[in-house]
């Protein structure tokens, strides 16, 4: 009978010298303070411990943010030997193994005698809550109070909001307990006196021209193309019906679930409110959805939601047009400044059932009730500003205050525009041409990319060579130079990547000097603005630059999708580290966090938008994660003559819970999807009556709007 052998031939551990042969005994083990080890001893580096730890050699699971051992620890833990499970004691001091250590388990070193590589404790495999909820939002009273009160009211809701909260107060709409009454107050009266009382307003009433157009030149602005009718499938699964709708037209979305004999022609429905199961509407923008924000500060009942669509074909006019500033050809277009073209921001009018409640009205159809006409190119991003707004002045009769609206044009600039929309809703929509604002920027030998805001006076700006601009336009308005050339200088210019960024996404409100930024290189960076040089960190490398970040104040953490389809979670105090709270099925496309509640909405390429509430994950890595489809939609090119191509619907998906884990087994594959199945922009009503109103726009050019509440 075969003898097993004493020693390996080729032993993997023996240059390591940490294992023993079998052959020797407990006694074999080198002490600390034994004179071979003089050239090393912990008198010689006192901030060295002495002896093995098993904690130095662990890294960061990117999954959960717990450490994970590496091979070489695992295996030493495995064997059992007395020198790998020795516990770090005082420095010099000699130690005998106990019986824990002898069988595996090792005691965790002393809080002075730990070292961390990032200045900040690693958060321990089976760590408590409160060390888990100290690690991710800090040790003050306030931190830790805000995050359990947000855990309390929401954490029971897995994916939608609730309508109303319940008899004990939980669930319903609410800010961010990190945005606390005071500074709402604060930021709403004192933050605006720059718009009020030093002259901001004037500024923009007397330098921002624009003029109406009538409706056959207006409509030249709009989206061109052969036929922009859409045709889509609605309804039940297996009696789903044909439906037929213009473009710039609406469609009521319980039209698909009545029965034939109830609906109209042109499939617009004309039931009854009582007979209204989901109130919401699909709407024809006749091209890809480009951009999409609902505007801020609504009270009332009518609510303002502006879309941008994709540019579409240039005439050749157009494109004989020089750029400006530059010479032929241009070499890379991503780089530089686009031909000047006609682009549209359409502005829809949607309301809400009288007397205070916050659903749609189905009695009250949508209507496009302005389109801002322009010349500067396609609309590549544009951004509401957020901060609470008190009214202080009444406006101008028929007319209503939309806000400052901030966005970032094909040729490479950025602008600022104070819009006023009129409300009356049998008036036709009025086209208005804005051929000169009150301010606008561009940073030198660059063009924008992307924009956000910090407050309601500074812009944070995304660049193509990489770098950051903040602009503060306080100054600009209330200076009002003479030079229609004068380009205004940002107070804040520094590198953030070494190539173009591709998303920016601020903090605010209750962290606005924070800012968070996504570029080619496949990294996410965080940023202080009190010190961008020093108060920065890296999130881990993805293959491919991400284009969707969402701030959630609910969870102070940013979420950004990756190539593998996962939709994670960043929390500011552990950026480098993330967690996953959601899959998609496909390529996430966009992303949309809210500022009344913690859930998300995450459109895929597949034509899927998810819903979830990442809160409960991230607090209690334990739990199960669940997540659910709002809707599906689909395009197909063929069976239809007139070459627009069929969409098709499909709801009433059930809960299910989300598989976060990668698959280890097969090989990996992507799907390609027609760019007219995607779901390219997602967005949530901000405002806190109708905060549960959700809208999705798709390649198609198709709309849905609808009140995701629950209850």
């Amino acid at each position: 009978m075969l003898q097993p052998r004493q020693k390996y031939t080729d032993d993997p551990f023996e240059a390591l010298e940490i294992l023993s042969d079998d052959s020797r005994g407990q006694e074999d083990i080198p002490q600390v303070d034994s004179e071979e080890d003089d050239e090393f001893t912990p008198q010689a580096n006192p901030r060295v411990p002495s002896g093995p730890n098993l904690l130095d050699s662990e890294d960061e699971d990117a999954e959960g943010g717990t450490p994970r051992a590496t091979a070489s620890a695992v295996k030493r833990r495995r064997l059992g030997t007395p020198q790998a499970v020795k516990a770090i004691g005082t420095p010099g001091t000699p130690e005998t193994p106990s019986r824990a250590a002898s069988h595996g388990f090792t005691a965790p070193p002393s809080t002075s005698q730990r070292f961390f590589s990032r200045g900040v404790p690693e958060l321990a495999r089976h760590a408590g809550k409160k060390d888990h909820f100290t690690s991710l939002f800090g040790s003050g009273a306030e931190d830790l109070a805000s995050i359990i009160s947000a855990r309390d009211k929401w954490s029971n809701g897995p994916t939608l909001p609730q309508r109303e909260k319940d008899k004990y107060g939980f669930g319903g709409l609410g800010y961010s307990f990190f945005y606390t009454e005071d500074q709402r107050k604060q930021e709403a009266s004192k933050g605006w006196n720059w718009y009020y009382e030093q002259g901001g307003r004037q500024a923009f009433e007397e330098d921002q021209r624009m003029e109406t157009l009538a409706t056959a030149d207006g409509e030249k602005y709009l989206p061109r193309s052969s036929n922009s009718d859409r045709k889509f499938l609605m309804g039940p699964y297996g009696k789903q019906r044909m439906f037929n709708l213009p473009v710039n037209s609406h469609m009521d979305i319980e039209a698909g679930w009545r029965p034939a004999s109830q609906a109209c022609d042109d499939g617009v429905g004309n039931g009854t409110a009582n007979e209204i199961r989901r109130p919401g509407w699909i709407l024809n923008v006749g091209c890809k959805v480009q951009c999409m924000d609902w505007a801020p500060n609504q009270g009332g009942e009518l609510q303002f939601l502006a879309i941008s669509t994709f540019a579409t074909k240039k005439t050749a006019a157009e494109e004989a047009m020089p750029v400006p500033g530059l010479g032929e050809p241009v070499v890379a277009p991503a780089f530089a400044p686009s031909r000047p073209s006609t682009a549209s921001i359409q502005i829809w009018r949607f309301s809400s059932l009288p007397n205070g409640k916050p659903s749609m009205d189905p009695e009250q159809s949508p209507k496009l009730q302005m389109v801002i006409c322009t010349d500067w190119g396609g609309v590549k991003q544009f951004r509401w500003c957020p901060t609470l707004r008190e009214t202080r002045e009444t406006e101008q009769e028929g007319f209503i205050n939309l806000g400052l609206l901030a966005g970032v044009w094909a040729d490479g600039r950025v602008r600022v525009l104070d819009v006023r929309c009129p409300i009356d809703p049998a008036a036709a929509p009025h086209y208005l041409h804005v051929t000169n604002v009150a301010f606008e920027a561009r940073p030198p030998d660059a063009i924008c990319t992307c924009v956000d805001w910090i407050s309601s006076s500074d812009l944070a700006v995304g660049c193509a060579n990489g770098f950051v601009a903040i602009w503060s336009f306080v100054a600009h308005l209330t200076s009002r130079p003479s030079k229609p050339a004068f380009s205004p200088v940002p107070w804040y210019y520094e590198p953030h990547h070494e190539t173009y960024i591709l998303s920016i996404a601020s903090s605010a409100p209750s962290r606005p000097h924070l800012i968070m930024t996504s570029s080619m290189d496949g990294y996410i960076r965080l940023s202080s603005l009190r010190a961008p040089a020093a108060d920065t960190v890296l999130s881990t490398r993805c293959r491919l630059g991400t284009t969707t970040l969402a701030w959630s104040d609910h969870m102070q953490a940013l979420l950004a999708a990756e190539e593998s389809n996962t939709i994670r979670s960043y929390a500011l105090r552990r950026f480098f580290s993330s967690a996953s709270v959601a899959r998609q099925n496909a390529l996430v496309l966009s992303l949309a966090t809210a500022a009344t509640h913690p859930m998300f909405l995450a459109g895929g390429a597949d034509g899927s938008v998810l819903a979830s509430n990442p809160i409960r994950k991230v607090l209690n890595p334990k739990s199960t994660q669940y997540q659910q489809y709002w809707f599906k939609h689909e395009w197909t090119r063929h069976g239809d003559k007139g070459g627009n191509g069929i969409s098709r619907f499909l709801e009433g998906f059930k809960l299910e819970s989300a598989v976060l884990l990668k698959s280890q087994e097969g090989s990996a594959y992507a799907t390609i999807f027609e760019e007219e199945t995607g779901v390219s922009a997602v967005a949530w009503n901000p405002n806190l009556r109708c905060g549960s109103w959700a809208a999705a726009g798709m390649g198609s050019g198709l709309v849905r709007v609808e009140d995701l509440a629950v209850g």
